[in-house]
């Protein structure tokens, strides 16, 4: 995947900090990251800057195609997160008898969290040296997998809660 100018500049605020000893790691699996400042206290990047330094910031892109660019990085513990995630938030759907509209807040909250994650993923991809996934296989794969993992929570909500066709 070609590097835009915005996410250039991501990535580039990225390589100051790292070069003025902050540090970056994945957790939850590799799911999300660890952004560190020197002294090694873990900073919310859900920001725009911590103290006079720039942070990343929101990545559009991260958030309306999630699917297809944790793909086309390798990013495939996005896809665990999100079957975990929903089949957690059908099961209490069902359970509690929400509304299933109430899904469309389930999916704009994983879009706003990876939109913030995915210039982090992003740079940690670029340091792996591995080779991106086509952007025609990413959109096929990325559809497939997302398909896949939300097999598992539909499954729960209809067994908790059947609907008559």
């Amino acid at each position: 995947m070609a590097v835009t100018p915005q996410m250039q500049e991501r990535l580039d605020k990225i390589d100051l900090l790292i070069s003025k000893g902050f540090s970056l790691k994945s957790s939850m699996r590799g799911f999300y990251h660890i952004l560190s400042n020197p002294e090694g206290k873990a900073i919310n990047t859900i920001s725009q800057a911590y103290k006079n330094e720039p942070l990343p910031g929101f990545s559009w892109i991260g958030f309306l195609w999630c699917p297809f660019i944790s793909v086309q990085i390798r990013h495939w513990n996005y896809f665990w997160f999100l079957g975990i995630a929903s089949f957690i938030f059908d099961f209490i759907v069902a359970v509690t008898n929400l509304p299933t509209s109430v899904n469309n807040l389930f999916g704009i909250s994983v879009g706003f969290i990876y939109a913030y994650n995915f210039p982090y993923q992003r740079w940690l991809f670029n340091k792996s040296n591995k080779k991106e996934i086509s952007v025609w296989k990413s959109i096929l794969i990325g559809l497939v997998l997302s398909i896949l993992v939300s097999i598992p929570g539909l499954i729960v909500s209809e067994i908790i809660n059947p609907t008559a066709f």
